[in-house]
């Protein structure tokens, strides 16, 4: 039978507290404090030295405030800004990648660079100065590049899985390595909590009754309306600063398993809002492991519904061009360091079209400018080149 309206609207709030984690020292006008990437690290200033000499980029370093000139603050000549890109795809071959970038100001712009090494997340800040740099400038006729003066690469990421998977586990520790890198980090639990927040996650959902048909039509669409205003009115305002939001499942998880949600509509008007639920740009890890071991964790599903859902969300994954399959059959230390690699090259492939639109910069898996024109030269000479020539 369905439950009374009233009775409904409760169960609707069934779950958990937002929670968040600032670093706002990534906003600083200056570069200060422990918790940003290390400003003395000698592996990464002796590869961004190597690159800006071989690009034969210009720079000096600049007074911040009155303070002494630093290391990891330049100031670069207007016309080496295109060679920018370039020099840092040379970092790139000591494993720095540009995963952040953030405008503080009129020509002031922090670079932040990671890597993983030794099973560690190494990140280092670079901040840069152009004055009177053409290529900075928006587009004529377009709008500015800039929302305000923190934009930068913000980045949303679902976790999805069966009960006793290990979500929380990664999600916990990917989430504190990924700190330094981003100045606002909000945690969520299923839905934003837009509407009707709680404190309280649902306890053994597997094991309590359906709702009626009614009942269910007012969940899916009390919960859609959650997913849009939340993301509409709340997390998309925090992403226009270097924003990391991370959801401990998600809308799509209800047709994975609608039991879950305790849903027992029709599923074709919940898939018809699922293609429509914001944002369009998410990162998915989907985990996954022998149905054994999940039963061993958690023995609130049968090895039967545990082997429907694994193969429910590999085919989920499968759909999305942005996900990754992370088996945590193997020890957390792997899972760690297979999760930050996707993370960052995720985060990289971002910032390439970020640095792109906003510096002219070509991205960092293209040839070199100066190569390519020399190559051109050569072709319109008539020379050619044994390394491009098939017939060699």
């Amino acid at each position: 039978m369905a439950r009374s309206g009233r009775g409904v609207w409760r169960q609707l709030a069934a779950m958990p507290k937002i929670e968040s984690l600032n670093n706002p020292s990534l906003l600083a006008a200056e570069l200060p404090v422990p918790r940003l990437p290390d400003r003395s690290s000698p592996a990464f200033y002796s590869a961004l030295s190597a690159a800006l000499q071989k690009r034969q980029i210009r720079h000096m370093p600049f007074h911040p405030g009155g303070h002494p000139p630093d290391d990891l603050q330049l100031a670069i000549h207007p016309a080496d800004v295109p060679r920018l890109g370039p020099a840092f795809a040379e970092l790139r071959q000591d494993g720095y990648r540009a995963v952040q970038t953030v405008k503080l100001g009129d020509g002031h712009f922090r670079l932040v660079f990671a890597r993983q090494r030794n099973s560690e997340l190494e990140s280092a800040a670079l901040d840069l100065r152009f004055h009177g740099a053409k290529q900075i400038a928006a587009r004529p006729g377009r709008r500015k590049p800039f929302r305000d003066a923190t934009s930068g690469n913000s980045t949303f990421i679902v976790f999805l899985g069966p009960d006793g998977v290990g979500k929380t586990t990664l999600l916990r520790q990917i989430s504190a390595d990924l700190a330094p890198l981003f100045a606002f980090q909000e945690i969520y639990r299923w839905r934003p909590g837009w509407i009707a927040p709680t404190h309280h996650p649902a306890c053994l959902p597997h094991s309590k009754p359906l709702r009626g048909f009614r009942g269910s039509i007012t969940y899916l669409l009390f919960s859609a309306a959650d997913f849009f205003g939340g993301y509409l009115f709340e997390i998309r305002r925090r992403m226009c600063a270097p924003a990391l939001v991370i959801f401990d499942r998600y809308y799509h998880d209800l047709l994975i398993d609608p039991k879950r949600y305790r849903y027992n509509g029709p599923m074709w008007p919940a898939r018809i809002l699922g293609k429509l639920i914001p944002p369009r740009n998410v990162f998915f890890f989907v985990l996954d492991a022998e149905e054994n071991a999940i039963f061993a964790r958690k023995q609130q599903l049968s090895l039967e519904e545990i082997k429907r859902q694994r193969a429910a969300y590999r085919g989920f994954a499968r759909t999305k061009r942005n996900s990754v399959v992370i088996e945590t059959d193997q020890p957390i230390s792997r899972c760690r360091e297979q999760a930050l690699e996707a993370v960052l090259q995720h985060l990289a492939e971002r910032n390439q079209r970020l640095t792109a639109r906003w510096f002219g910069w070509p991205p960092q898996d293209q040839p070199d400018p100066e190569a390519a024109a020399s190559a051109r030269e050569a072709a319109q000479s008539g020379d050619r080149n044994p390394a491009l020539d098939p017939a060699v």
